[in-house]
């Protein structure tokens, strides 16, 4: 082959592999050259929200099973009025509540702590109110196992064992799409309902105050826990601030 021709072929190269890669889609290396799926509105915690647009005919897919072990917190809602009469099924669905869990070391809801919960931070341990073999306490890790922002879908959070600070709950209304949507907030353990809690966020009010929904100062048995809602220790002026129902 002459050097010329080489030459030739050499120049070509990327061009012809463009084209056999083009015509080739079964060879694509990842799950990133595959088809986004379509927009369910539940977000498994550790993956990423989907963004495909779903068209007229979407209904929801059958929900998670909630966990029957542990401690288990669980958010729904609901519109009670809808914005418009002619919505599909999707825009019937839209509204976006937040679950927050923190316990005293946070100071404040909606931060990047160590010590929330929330889908700004999806994960952290702390003591617990068990002990080991030797005496030591046991981690308690705290999880938010889904992230939804549709109401055909819950929020849970999961709790590995009762912990030794006490803890805070709380949920931001992040998006309204209607009037009025009911929020329900249920305590759960080892699947038996401990306590179940409801309230109603107004889209006239600009903007919408967070719900408060309790403090919980945590017994061995999660039954016997001291669930106080809404807090007596609320600071009125300050909805993300927990500065007044910390435990000294």
């Amino acid at each position: 082959m002459s050097l010329r021709r080489l030459a030739l072929l050499v120049a070509l190269f990327p061009a012809l592999l463009t084209a056999c890669h083009e015509e080739s889609p079964q060879d694509c290396p990842s799950d990133a050259c595959q088809e986004t799926p379509a927009d369910t509105g539940l977000d498994a915690a550790e993956d990423a929200e989907p963004d495909a647009e779903p068209d007229a005919d979407w209904e929801p897919d059958p929900g998670p099973e909630r966990p029957t072990t542990g401690i288990v917190i669980e958010l729904t809602w609901e519109a009670l009025e809808y914005s418009a009469d002619d919505l599909t099924l999707h825009e019937q669905n839209q509204s976006d509540l937040d679950l927050h869990f923190c316990d005293d070391n946070a100071g404040q809801f909606g931060s990047r702590s160590d010590s929330c919960v929330s889908f700004l931070s999806r994960q952290f341990g702390t003591p617990g109110l068990a002990t080991d073999a030797e005496g030591n306490p046991t981690d308690v890790h705290v999880d938010l196992l889904y992230d939804s922002y549709l109401a055909a879908y819950p929020e849970v959070i999961t709790l590995s064992g009762p912990p030794q600070n006490r803890s805070h709950l709380m949920v931001n209304p992040y998006s309204l799409y209607h009037p009025r949507v009911r929020a329900n907030l249920s305590i759960y353990h080892d699947n038996e309902l401990i306590q179940t809690f409801t309230h109603d966020f107004e889209q006239s009010e600009a903007p919408t105050p967070h719900w408060y929904v309790a403090t919980i100062d945590w017994a061995l048995d999660p039954a016997e826990s001291i669930i106080i809602s809404p807090p007596t220790c609320l600071d009125p002026d300050a909805p993300d601030s927990m500065a007044l129902c910390t435990r000294d």
